[in-house]
């Protein structure tokens, strides 16, 4: 059995170790490797210091594909094999991007604004914002830094 009493708090049970012996049970060397790997990994991941920065584009390889109904617009894609219904704003964004890869969200909202024939009241450039991220949550679009 162990004794827990001289134990670090909130260590698991397999990598117990007694405050006193520190190179019981190969403690340092997986602290070196994660350090090791926050520094080389983490630490140089580039900064992004605005939504500016991001442009948007559709994945390499992805093919979309896109139905009228009258409940809205289905997207197939033909990448992974999934179906989105979505409204116009979300089909109208992503048929930007498509016709015109590396744009950045102040340009998408600009588009959108003049295909939909909207004023900027009416949308946002927050809202865009939002709906890019949701579309790069479902994978239909990828976002990166120039």
């Amino acid at each position: 059995m162990h004794d827990f009493d001289g134990c670090r708090p909130y260590a698991k049970p397999g990598l117990i170790v007694p405050r006193g012996d520190k190179q019981k049970r190969g403690f340092r060397p997986r602290f070196v490797f994660a350090s090791l790997y926050f520094s080389l990994n983490v630490l140089q991941t580039p900064q992004v210091d605005s939504q500016a920065d991001i442009h948007w584009r559709i994945p390499s390889g992805q093919r979309l594909l896109f139905e009228d109904f009258d409940d809205g617009i289905v997207v197939f894609d033909a990448l992974v094999g999934s179906t989105h219904l979505l409204n116009v704003t979300a089909a109208e964004t992503l048929a930007i991007i498509e016709a015109e890869p590396g744009l950045a969200a102040q340009a998408i909202h600009a588009r959108l604004l003049a295909r939909l024939d909207v004023g900027a009241d009416s949308l946002a450039l927050a809202a865009v914002d939002e709906l890019l991220w949701r579309l790069e949550d479902l994978n239909l679009i990828a976002g990166f830094i120039e």
